[in-house]
């Protein structure tokens, strides 16, 4: 009977073990996504599971808050655009242009935007 008891606790550890580790949402880390070779060294990637965009900052203008950025497709490395942004931020919650590594969250085509909290609401608007 013990031996019993000692097989089904064993198999409930498993199981949980399985669903726990097995079922956990994995983040993309920069690590594991290849980068082609169009792409230039110094640029960084930012997504998601559902994929994102290779960023490089060619120029950040500190005094401004403006920077020029290329950002390129994440599977074949094809130019999307290159050019200069602005960052505009609602008056309540401004910051400034530090680590864009850290700071980006998405690029819409458009616009690249922050990533969002209580105390920054920014994105990077490009100049035209």
């Amino acid at each position: 009977m013990d031996n019993l008891h000692f097989n089904i606790i064993s198999i409930k550890t498993l199981v949980l073990s399985c669903l726990i580790f097995g079922c956990a949402p994995r983040e993309n880390n920069q690590d594991e996504i290849v980068k082609p070779k169009n792409v230039p060294d110094s640029s960084f990637w930012v997504g998601g599971v559902d994929g994102g965009n290779w960023y490089c900052v060619k120029y950040i203008h500190n005094h401004r808050n403006m920077a020029r950025i290329a950002v390129y497709n994440d599977q074949n490395g094809e130019l999307i655009t290159d050019t200069r942004f602005m960052l505009v931020c609602d008056s309540t919650k401004y910051t400034f242009i530090s680590d864009l590594k850290k700071q980006i969250s998405y690029f819409d085509g458009d616009k690249i935007y922050f990533v969002q909290s209580d105390s920054v609401n920014c994105y990077l608007q490009p100049i035209k």
